[in-house]
């Protein structure tokens, strides 16, 4: 009884649901309320009113004004438009707010579940402390889906791996301590009494450790006292469970007309009863009765009646505790497993009561329930108190009432027999027809993926193919620079440089000074652009001194008065491959360029690392920027040559720019033969 009364209090604190199972709260969400619809009135766009108008639908749902819910739900959805977050925020306040059933079935699971996931995966793009407070909230929902369907283990895992971590990136400390709450119901259900105790006092930690102005605080901190209560009772540690049971009477008497009072008279008799104060726990229990009847609240009414129960019992009241079933049973909601189970407690009180007929009565109804429900228990049960009633009058009666309960028994089991074995027979048929049909329709699965397979294998091919030609081509083209740039640089160049002494050196042109000089300034531009030239095709630097230098020179060649570059290097190998080498000097420096001559940028950062065989290239400016949702409109930048020697080394390329605030580029690279790369 105690773990389905734990069972029941979570759920009277966490939702509403059918069948009178009201939302217990403290009342005291008005002042919220008018919070929101001020600022709903006063919203200035429609995104604003949207989530406000969802916000509203939200609280009002858990006040159980369904009407004013249902018309800010439909306000908030008029919002949405094409505004893709209040498209997400729609999903979970349309699907995904309304609280899981107490009584929801597998069919009803499975479509929570889904909506749960579903809502979980339109938020997750969103990186906002809403968004993570509303993710949060639909993972303990999924983890809840997972608790009702036996599977403690997923629940366990999906609270502490997925809901926790996003409660704390919301920084939102009542959704934090309700995941312990619920670990620790999971640890109590499963009568580990040292972990429960110890999530829900994280939870009583979370809350106390600075209080929030926030609409469930107290309701929230309440219900962990009063949880924290039962743990304490169950553990035997009567003054600690008293004391915070009190701090809970405290809070309580702030809103004496709450239905929260339900859950402390639970709290209360729970606490009673394992101190074995059987008198006072009753009393506790019947103005829990008396408060659940005034709030309309059916399901907690039968609940009280059920504690109060298990303590006439503790006290042998038989007679007192026969009536409270007696009652329970005529109750209309209760379903035929609670049936079962509550006729064979009667039983075994009428059997404490000496009123054998009756208890055979109701042993026999809870045969009946146990055979519609497939179960085979209480046998046993009936032959004791056939052995108690041979000493009775009726003695004969009884007698034949057995053996026609036995007849009747051996005929059901009979035909069950003759049932399972038909029943086999055709599931063995039915197995062996589907096996083939799956077999069937594998090998057609199969034969359809080796095809792709194929056409993938021969596409592959053909990239290759296109990618070897295209590496061909820069490589005849690196090497024919290499070859001019040499040619230039120590043919003509040091032709003219002779030239340029010559010159100065000669005494029969002393007498045209200027002359002299203005040809000896044109030799000397025309050596610098020489110079230039041989650099742009291949520069001496990174054939001799390698790549770092080679860039940190090409940045230091492009600094001017206008625009201010700035070369950082990481871990840069001297063993890299000299084709990587220049693969990588050709893309910064277009990318410099780029800079240079579109952007007018007056500041550019070029920031170069190598982590073995990854090498990373960040490219920042602060020029005028433009518009990435159209990267072919502006191929004549050079983006196509820099794209075409990424994809030669299998790189990635991505661009972040706004207008009017600059660019900035990311490109990782893998070095050929990379594994070689010991930094």
């Amino acid at each position: 009884m105690v773990v389905r009364y734990i069972i029941i209090l979570l759920f009277f604190l966490t939702m509403p649901s059918v069948l009178a199972q009201a939302y217990h709260s403290l009342n005291d969400d008005q002042k919220k309320i008018n919070e929101l619809l001020s600022a709903y009135q006063s919203a200035s766009s429609d995104s604003l009113k949207g989530i406000l108008g969802y916000q509203l639908a939200s609280i009002y749902y858990k006040n159980n004004q369904q009407k004013s819910s249902q018309f800010y739900l439909k306000q908030a959805n008029r919002f949405v438009k094409d505004n893709s977050y209040l498209k997400a925020l729609s999903y979970y306040y349309n699907h995904a707010m309304h609280p899981l059933p107490i009584d929801a079935d597998a069919n009803a699971l499975k479509s929570f579940k889904q909506s749960y996931i579903l809502v979980n995966q339109q938020l997750k793009k969103f990186q906002t402390p809403k968004a993570y407070a509303i993710r949060s909230t639909v993972l303990f929902n999924l983890a809840l889906v997972y608790q009702r369907q036996n599977n403690d283990f997923e629940a366990i895992k999906i609270l502490l791996d997925h809901a926790l971590p996003v409660a704390k990136k919301a920084n939102d400390a009542i959704e934090v301590a309700n995941i312990y709450r619920f670990l620790g119901l999971i640890f109590y259900n499963k009568n580990d009494m040292a972990k429960a105790h110890q999530y829900v006092h994280l939870a009583i930690e979370t809350l106390e450790r600075k209080p929030l102005n926030h609409e469930n605080y107290a309701e929230d901190l309440l219900a962990f006292y009063l949880f924290y209560v039962e743990i304490l009772s169950q553990e035997q540690q009567f003054d600690a469970a008293d004391y915070y049971l009190s701090k809970a009477q405290k809070m309580l008497a702030l809103h004496p007309e709450s239905n929260m009072q339900l859950d402390y008279y639970s709290a209360q008799g729970s606490l009673l009863h394992q101190s074995q104060d059987f008198r006072s726990a009753i009393m506790a229990f019947d103005k829990g009765i008396q408060k659940a009847q005034q709030e309309q609240d059916a399901y907690s009414v039968l609940n009280f009646k059920l504690l109060k129960f298990e303590s006439l019992k503790a006290m042998q009241d038989f007679e007192a505790a026969k009536e409270i079933l007696l009652e329970v049973l005529n109750d209309k909601q209760v379903n035929i497993e609670d049936q079962k189970n509550y006729t064979k407690e009667l039983a075994s009180i009428y059997g404490q009561l000496n009123d054998f007929s009756k208890a055979l009565a109701y042993s026999e109804r809870y045969i009946e329930l146990s055979d519609s429900l497939e179960t085979h228990s209480g046998t046993t049960e009936i032959m004791n108190l056939e052995a108690k009633f041979k000493n009775q009058e009726n003695e004969r009666k009884i007698k034949a009432l057995q053996f026609q309960k036995r007849q009747a028994l051996l005929t059901a089991q009979y035909d069950r027999l003759n049932h399972i074995v038909f029943g086999l027979i055709c599931f063995i048929l039915f197995l062996a027809t589907l096996l083939l049909v799956k077999n069937f329709k594998a090998q057609k699965r199969i034969a359809a993926q080796k095809e792709i397979n194929y056409l993938q294998n021969l596409q592959a091919l053909q990239t290759q193919k296109e990618i070897e030609v295209m590496q061909a081509s820069m490589m005849g083209e690196e090497a024919e620079r290499k070859r001019i740039a040499r040619d230039l640089h120590d043919g003509i160049g040091s032709r003219l440089s002779a030239l340029k002494m010559e010159l100065q050196a000669g005494d029969k042109l002393q007498e045209h000074t200027s002359s002299m000089e203005s040809i000896s300034d044109s030799l000397s531009r025309a050596i610098t652009e020489l110079r230039q030239v041989a650099f742009n095709l291949m520069p001496e630097t990174l054939l001799k001194l390698g790549l770092e230098m080679a860039l940190r020179d090409l940045c230091f060649s492009l600094n001017s008065e206008k625009c201010q570059i700035t070369f950082q290097a990481h871990q840069i190998s001297d063993s890299m491959k000299s084709d990587d080498q220049v693969a990588i000097f050709r893309i910064v420096q277009e990318l410099i360029n780029n800079a240079l001559k579109h952007a007018e940028a007056t500041e550019i950062i070029v920031d170069c690392s190598q982590n073995k065989g990854l090498f990373l290239i960040t490219v920042e400016d602060n020029g005028r920027g433009f518009n990435t949702d159209d990267l072919a409109a502006y191929a004549g930048l050079g983006l196509k040559n820099i794209k075409n020697r990424i994809e030669l080394l299998s790189g990635k390329f991505e661009v972040d720019s706004q207008l009017g605030v600059g660019t900035l580029i990311n490109i990782e690279l893998l070095l050929q033969d990379h594994e070689q790369y010991k930094i």
